[in-house]
């Protein structure tokens, strides 16, 4: 597992040789007699029991390589006008050393095999110091990931509200609570003001994005100042969610009325079904870049995706 930033190195000039960085993923290698046709084949792999990832698999005829990123995918995160916030929605965590499983289901038959994952054993950080950073840093991309189904939720629930609203307004003086409290907690979340530039805003997704910014790449273990900021976020984040269950109970006692009168209901999607679905949502910060067409191209050509979630 390669450490960002780690080991250094010094800058030579234009008359050294250089090539392609190696591949930080993990090869997954394995040879058939000849080529899959019927019938389904991927491959799995697994932790300590869980599932983490499902690939689809190389089914040619001969030696197949298939690449394992060692990371996890980004977080999905809420729309910021905050640039700094976004960098920190934009790369998952790295997954961490030790031993995986690796299951290759072709039609009815499994093969099963493992591999390890390993620091650079010349690294100068300590397992200790790797296991407190990685604990800090799923802390805070579970909370980006909270905060962008809380926020998600807001918003449909505000606008379901509203066109109920619009659509009897005969009826509105029941249902515009829930439209305004869920207005009002959902711009609490996020800093969508400003101009993405010199202008910007902050509230608490851009300071849990930026903390993990900061903490997921330095592998090292984190300060104390951030230790410090990360727990102080995560007792922030209980309110957050506390704020949220009163505006699911709202929402319930509004479902009521519209249920009686026939109106119809309002519904929200679970957290499960929002993470699982398809990675995309809010590109704020494309379209910013898109307006600054140099710096938009220049990062888009060295791979940048700024579709947040």
């Amino acid at each position: 597992i390669r450490d960002p930033g780690a080991g250094g190195n010094w800058f030579g000039g234009s008359g050294n040789f250089t090539a392609q960085n190696p591949s930080s993923a993990a090869h997954i290698t394995y040879f058939m007699n000849r080529r899959h046709m019927f019938g389904k084949m991927y491959i799995e792999i697994w932790k300590d029991g869980e599932l983490l990832r499902t690939l689809p698999a190389g089914k040619s005829a001969g030696i197949n390589i298939v690449d394992l990123p060692t990371s996890l995918k980004k977080p999905k995160a809420a729309p910021t006008k905050n640039r700094m916030a976004l960098g920190g929605s934009l790369f998952g965590p790295n997954l961490p050393a030790g031993e995986y499983e690796v299951k290759i289901i072709k039609g009815k038959k499994e093969y099963n095999s493992t591999f390890s994952m390993v620091y650079d054993p010349l690294s100068e950080y300590s397992v200790e110091d790797r296991e407190v950073q990685r604990d800090y840093t799923m802390k805070l991309y579970n909370m980006t990931e909270e905060i962008a189904y809380i926020y998600e939720a807001l918003s449909s629930i505000e606008k379901q509200a509203s066109d109920l609203a619009k659509a009897h307004p005969k009826r509105a003086k029941k249902i515009d609570p829930l439209t305004e409290k869920a207005k009002s907690e959902k711009g609490k979340l996020v800093a969508l003001e400003g101009d993405f530039y010199v202008d910007e805003g902050e509230q608490i997704r851009e300071r849990i994005s930026t903390m993990y910014y900061m903490v997921s790449s330095y592998p090292g273990r984190p300060s104390q100042s951030q230790i410090d900021a990360t727990d102080k976020l995560s007792r922030e984040m209980e309110d957050v969610t506390k704020t949220f269950k009163e505006v699911l109970t709202l929402m319930e006692e509004t479902n009521s009325f519209l249920e009686k009168k026939e109106l119809g209901k309002i519904s929200i999607q679970s957290k499960e079904a929002f993470l699982a679905g398809e990675n995309k949502g809010s590109d704020t910060g494309g379209q910013f870049f898109r307006k600054s067409n140099g710096l938009y191209k220049s990062l888009k050509q060295a791979g940048f995706d700024f579709r947040l979630f």
